[in-house]
């Protein structure tokens, strides 16, 4: 037999077609949403294509409307559509990320959970691969805490993530933001990984949990005494995270803290916590018998309204009482473009593309909307697409240059595009106008975008502290 006719045939390369059409995608988007809360990165619908497109090559498909099948299959139809989520969500995680937080939970927190007389509850949503939770355990274990004190619940959407975060092993990189007395928690194997100690991993209980999902984990007795949920709100709409924070305020014990990633904070919170600072970072706390956030105006009833005192009958023959001056005639709200209200509605339904493209074609023809500019800016920064919102942010605080949620994302960009100096002046500019109230064009439009003036100036105080220091 000769050479050539030794060599195997080459299996012929998988020809996948473009995928689906807008309109499947949208309906895939919504079914996403449905089935765990999400909305797909800031990519929008070119991630959703993306994303089927892998999980067709995995399959072996090579007709998208063979995988939309697939995931109308009664049988096989769940099990795959978690697998998609998967590839919606970015499993990025790190070591004792955001360090102030944690020197937050040690100085502030963990001396509390101390004096409780009764074993703590602690919870990490999204944890994704687990280095958050085996944080918190270290955490705990340097402050003398063991698995009797205290337990760790931590949850994910992917169970994929889950199982890897149970495996507790990690490559040495992963390692790089410990101390030394920190790495005494991991030991090295003979494959070059590390795994956490058996101290560690009795702590913590891996389980998968939806967000979505009702009802909220919660420990046998009481509520959790802490809940980080971070740089995990970003994946759903105004109303979900409005859901999801009124469901942790219910799960949490009075005075218990909620841990958000720190541009989460942007999501407002309302009546039922009160903000904590110390250790250059900022928390959220349960008010001890507060009210639950968001809690809807209760109505008059009519019997009530007709109990409403009268003024007294003025007799025929006096004199007219004499007339208030009136008050001035409250400022008129800027008039709000048809488009711009489209892209805030594409905005929270997640059709990041689509509000894009209502912005572009507003300033197309209104070049010096500043609502726009920052709207812009604010999805160009969660798309990664820093450059771009770069510009659009140094636009806004031109033409704005008092609006303090301007300047603090103009400062988020900068420090991700490796420029400290002009980063600082940003933070030290939004602090300042945070400190002279909240300049932001005069309408309400904006608001759930806007951080309080109080949270603000101390969000842009730990940014420059992280920052290196307010140098002038």
């Amino acid at each position: 037999m000769s050479a050539v006719a030794q060599i195997a045939p080459r299996r012929p390369l998988l020809e996948l077609d473009a995928g689906p059409g807008k309109a499947e995608l949208v309906q895939l988007v919504a079914r996403v949403k449905q089935h765990a809360g999400l909305l797909p990165d800031a990519g929008g619908l070119t991630t959703m294509r993306r994303a089927v497109r892998q999980r067709m090559l995995r399959l072996g498909l090579s007709a998208s409307a063979d995988y939309l099948a697939r995931l109308r299959d009664t049988r096989d139809g769940e099990a795959e559509l978690a697998e998609l989520v998967q590839l919606l969500v970015v499993q990025k995680t790190s070591f004792f990320r955001d360090r102030q937080q944690y020197e937050l939970l040690s100085q502030r927190v963990l001396p509390g959970l101390a004096g409780l007389g009764r074993r703590a509850h602690l919870w990490s949503a999204g944890c994704a691969t687990g280095e958050e939770a085996f944080s918190l355990a270290v955490s705990l274990r340097l402050a003398g805490f063991d698995e009797n004190q205290v337990g760790v619940l931590a949850t994910d959407i992917s169970r994929q993530a889950l199982d890897l975060a149970a495996e507790a092993r990690y490559p040495s990189e992963r390692l790089a933001p410990l101390t030394p007395e920190e790495q005494r928690y991991f030991h090295p194997r003979p494959d070059g990984t590390f795994e956490a100690v058996q101290a560690l991993r009795q702590m913590i209980q891996f389980r998968v949990h939806n967000l979505l999902s009702l009802p909220f984990p919660i420990p046998d007795a009481g509520g959790w005494d802490v809940i980080f949920c971070r740089n995990v709100l970003i994946y759903f709409d105004r109303q979900t995270v409005e859901e999801i924070i009124r469901h942790m305020h219910s799960v949490l014990q009075p005075g218990g803290y909620l841990f958000l990633g720190v541009c989460e904070s942007l999501f407002q919170l309302s009546a039922g916590f009160e903000l904590v600072s110390a250790a250059q970072a900022f928390v959220y706390r349960r008010i001890e018998g507060g009210a639950r956030p968001a809690a809807a105006a209760v109505p008059v009833r009519r019997e009530e309204a007709r109990r409403v005192a009268r003024p007294p009958l003025r007799r025929l023959d006096a004199p007219p009482p004499a007339l208030p001056p009136l008050p001035p005639a409250p400022e008129p709200p800027p008039p709000v473009d048809a488009r711009l209200a489209h892209a805030l509605d594409a905005a929270d339904r997640g059709a990041i593309e689509e509000a894009r493209g209502w912005l572009e074609a507003l300033l197309d023809e209104q070049p010096m909307e500043p609502r726009a500019h920052f709207l812009r800016g604010v999805l160009l920064y969660r798309m990664g697409a820093d450059l771009e919102a770069l510009t659009a942010l140094r636009r806004l605080v031109y033409l704005e240059t008092g609006f303090a949620m301007g300047h603090f994302y103009l400062g988020l960009v900068q420090e991700r595009l490796g420029m400290p100096e002009l980063a600082r002046r940003s933070f030290r500019n939004a602090r300042d106008a945070a400190t002279r109230t909240q300049a932001a064009p005069k309408d309400l439009l904006l608001a759930p975008y806007l951080l309080p003036s109080d949270a603000l100036a101390e969000a842009c105080r730990v940014r420059l502290d992280v920052a290196g220091g307010d140098r002038r």
